[in-house]
C-alpha cells in the first residue's frame, strides 16, 4: 500500500490524493494474489 499511497522516486508516481484509501487497498490486495511468488 505504501508503494502505491507513496510513489518510488521516479519509478512509480503518487496515487495520494487522487485514489481514495480504499481503493488503494483493492489495487495492494490484488497484486499480491497476483504476484504468484515474485
Amino acid at each position: 500500500r505504501g508503494q502505491i499511497f507513496a510513489g518510488n522516486g521516479g519509478v512509480m508516481p503518487t496515487w495520494a490524493g487522487r485514489l481514495s484509501p480504499e481503493t488503494i487497498k483493492a489495487i495492494a490486495v490484488y497484486v499480491h494474489a497476483n504476484a504468484a511468488g515474485q
